[in-house]
């Protein structure tokens, strides 16, 4: 559409005017870092020169690997260049110290809804901000840090102290020495009849769809690893206060689930074992996953990541802002993984009927083809456990009649 250009910097200037954090800088003072707020008038939308639109993708590329200078600069630009006739690409980019994928969602979410209101000749429609990340900062910091930490720690203390270091899962290639981050990702669905069923063993279970799906992404890891104690991770928002809630910062942390399983439970069992682990962490969430590391002292190695090396996420979320704009529409270019940050990350996300999918994994340990197979591995063992709740987990099928025709007589 015909993009007012004006409107547009107006308001990304009001949704830095709201976020200081978003104008931030993070320079050196006696060998630690502050924090900075600049001046509103720091932020510059950046208008680059006219693409093809078949250059959108190296365009994205090439923005997403500025190197923020965070000593001097503010962790958030906005770049717009035109792409064809009435076409542009609007590029965001968040250093990760001032948002998560919360204030992604909500930062769409306020910049279309002040977009339309400058268009449209109305005043901020955006209420005041009751804190700011600073104020958060510093009663983490100073509060949690002195009253809640010590008794948190005692306890991921207890509950982690012997787990074991690494996931000993089936590779394709061994393990590197320095393991790099490079990644790729497969998509994959899991139809409305089992997306329900699931559903319908959370209720009968009095546990959440979440609880549900983290057990039965224990059991695929048991199959593969044959490793009973098990140690994934998995974020939480880290926003325990309603007043948080619109901030844009980063506030995500990372809960440490370590959960025993065993080929005589059932699914049932362990959904119930799998409750009380969530449970029993999201009450102790608020230690930052970094001092949990300095507390628990494991072995440190460059060739995995600390205390577990599996993700586990539901409820990614969009980040995109509502397609329709005053004189527009509007999508989202979707970039292709390339990076991994564990070996693997399974994501999961409500679609309206069923459930989408996605294995994110590190390509020096995993081809794409076993990943591949691993995504229809799981949807299939998703089918045998929510057909045999009290089934012995070792017993579950995980093999389709091709594969176990191959096994048993091709190559017997």
């Amino acid at each position: 559409g015909v993009l007012d250009l004006d409107a547009l910097r107006l308001a990304l200037v009001e949704i830095v005017t709201r976020h200081d954090v978003l104008r931030s800088c993070f320079p050196d003072r006696e060998g630690q870092p502050f924090v900075k707020v600049l001046p509103v008038d720091s932020f510059r939308l950046l208008v680059g020169d006219p693409i093809d639109p078949a250059g959108i993708p190296a365009e994205v590329e090439q923005e997403s690997a500025h190197d923020f200078d965070l000593a001097r600069e503010g962790a958030f630009r906005a770049r717009l260049v035109p792409a064809g006739v009435d076409d542009h690409l609007l590029i965001i980019n968040m250093h990760h110290i001032v948002s998560d994928g919360w204030s992604l969602g909500l930062f769409a979410r306020e910049f279309a809804q002040q977009f339309a209101a400058v268009c449209r000749g109305f005043p901020a429609t955006l209420r005041a901000l009751p804190v700011t990340y600073r104020d958060y900062a510093h009663w983490q910091r100073e509060v949690l840090g002195a009253r809640v930490f010590p008794r948190q720690l005692d306890y991921w203390d207890m509950r982690l102290r012997g787990a074991p270091a690494v996931l000993d899962l089936p590779v394709d290639f061994p393990r590197p020495a320095v393991l790099e981050g490079s990644g790729a990702s497969t998509s994959f669905e899991i139809e409305a009849s089992i997306a329900d069923r699931l559903r319908l063993v959370a209720l009968e279970e009095g546990a959440t769809p979440y609880m549900v799906l983290l057990a039965s992404f224990y059991v695929l890891l048991f199959r593969f690893s044959e490793q009973r104690d098990i140690v994934v991770g998995s974020p939480v928002a880290g926003r325990v206060r309603p007043e948080l809630h619109d901030l844009i910062g980063l506030f995500v942390n990372t809960l440490v689930l370590r959960a025993e399983v065993s080929p005589e439970m059932s699914f049932r069992e362990l959904i119930r074992t799998v409750k009380r682990v969530v449970l029993e962490a999201q009450s102790n969430q608020d230690v930052p996953f970094d001092q949990l590391v300095d507390r628990l002292q494991p072995l440190r190695s460059m060739s995995h990541s600390p205390l577990f090396q599996v993700m586990f996420l539901l409820g990614r979320g969009s980040n995109e802002a509502p397609a329709q704009w005053p004189g527009m529409s509007v999508s989202q270019v979707r970039r292709e993984v390339t990076t991994s940050k564990f070996d693997l990350t399974l994501s999961l996300d409500e679609n309206g009927t069923g459930l989408d999918g996605a294995i994110e994994y590190n390509t020096s340990l995993f081809r794409r083809d076993t990943i591949d197979r691993l995504a229809k591995t799981y949807v299939r063992l998703l089918a045998g456990l929510v057909a045999g709740l009290d089934d012995a987990l070792g017993r579950v099928p995980l093999l389709d009649g091709d594969e176990r025709a191959r096994l048993t007589h091709a190559w017997n």
